[in-house]
């Protein structure tokens, strides 16, 4: 038996399975980790991009869109060939053309290049999510899996948050930036040979999952994820936005982040401790009584101590319920077809939020945007809940 079959993880009875089953969730980790990576080092991304070529306002929209449409457009394909592929060439592919891509950009410094170059990087960074999601929805306890795998992104996410703009973006500009992004990627090459072949039949699993194998309840959790981000991003993009309108300074708000990202990970801590102790259907259902919660505090309160809370609250109650609402959605989904489209779902959400409570945020008046983000986590929420209630999932 080797560690890149992927059989050990279907069967208790395999030699030394938790040790298999270590070493594919860290694997699977560190792929969620470098797909979201670029989608979560985004705005510090294309700020150095407008900076370095000067880009206006309609081409800076752009450029970021064209990573966006390449991650949520390919894996919104996944159910037609992700399970007929072979999973470590495909991220071994993936991720060099990752690499390639932002290489590109570096290299040539012109819109039409980075345009193509990024639509190119958002799809491998897609296919890479979407293997991750399939790779930690085949183990058992799958919620604690992606807990980890939240635990290792945020990680990597905030390392490179924190030295590209305060050490590479300085010294080497809008270049170091992308060379460092695709030294990431690079250094994941080198984990391919660990990397399972294909998906685990998790069905095989006692109880484990959706005996009837319908697409409906994964559908139905998919796009209530989908709502969900619209308004979690919508909420999250203007909260910087938030604080300068209450007269807060910069350096508060710094703070007020820097805090927030400590929080998250405690939440990660908890959240793992709590995993199989509390049903998934507490754990969504704690997600948005946290969002909504931070939600009345900036729209009802002033001052310096209710903003941090608030983001500090709402940063920890988002983490808190995103392994659970994923492992909610890869439990519904017993061969992993359908699965796949996440990238897809959270990509469309998080580009629709931002841009729709633009259009209602008012100067130091949020009230519609406050009503119309908590609205649309309310029905996620709902339909990811009854995901859980038709996919009998609900430990």
């Amino acid at each position: 038996m080797t560690l890149t079959d992927a059989a050990p993880l279907t069967s208790i009875d395999a030699p030394h399975p938790r040790k298999d089953r270590y070493v594919v969730i860290f694997v699977g980790a560190v792929l969620m980790g470098i797909g979201g990576l670029i989608f979560n080092v985004l705005p510090i991304l294309l700020g150095s991009m407008a900076d370095s070529l000067k880009l206006s306002h309609q081409q800076f929209g752009y450029v970021g869109s064209s990573f966006l449409l390449g991650f949520a457009g390919v894996p919104a394909t996944a159910p037609l060939w992700l399970a007929r592929v072979d999973w470590r060439r495909l991220a071994l592919a993936s991720l060099i053309i990752l690499a390639a891509s932002l290489a590109a950009c570096a290299v040539w410094q012109s819109l039409a290049v980075i345009l193509l170059a990024l639509f190119a990087a958002g799809t491998t960074s897609g296919l890479i999510f979407s293997l991750s999601v399939n790779i930690l929805g085949s183990t058992p306890n799958s919620e604690r899996s992606f807990i980890v795998a939240t635990l290792i992104s945020l990680l990597m996410a905030a390392l490179w948050i924190w030295t590209m703009p305060t050490m590479v973006i300085p010294e080497w500009g809008m270049t170091g930036a992308l060379w460092g992004s695709a030294g990431f990627a690079v250094c994941v090459v080198f984990l391919t040979p660990l990397f399972p072949k294909r998906r685990a039949d998790a069905s095989t699993q006692a109880g484990a999952k959706n005996a009837a194998g319908s697409p409906i309840p994964v559908l139905l959790g998919l796009t209530g994820l989908g709502i969900f981000d619209i308004g979690l991003i919508g909420l999250w993009s203007f909260l910087e936005r938030m604080g300068r309108e209450q007269g807060l300074s910069e350096l508060l708000i710094a703070q007020a982040f820097s805090l927030e990202k400590l929080c998250v990970l405690l939440t990660c801590v908890a959240a793992f401790w709590l995993s199989g102790r509390v049903s998934k259907r507490f754990a969504v259902i704690a997600s948005f009584s946290g969002i909504c919660a931070a939600a009345m505090l900036l729209g009802l309160t002033q001052g310096s101590a209710s903003y941090i809370a608030a983001v500090c609250i709402f940063g920890a109650f988002w983490t808190f319920g995103y392994p659970f609402q994923v492992s909610a959605i890869t439990d519904a989904d017993p061969n992993g077809r359908y699965a796949g489209m996440l990238p897809a779902f959270m990509g469309v959400g998080s580009a629709i939020g931002p841009a729709l409570a633009g259009q209602f945020a008012g100067k130091d008046d949020y009230t519609v945007v406050f009503m119309l983000m908590t609205g649309a986590c309310f029905i996620g929420t709902l339909l990811i809940l009854m995901a859980l209630r038709m996919s009998k999932k609900t430990s």
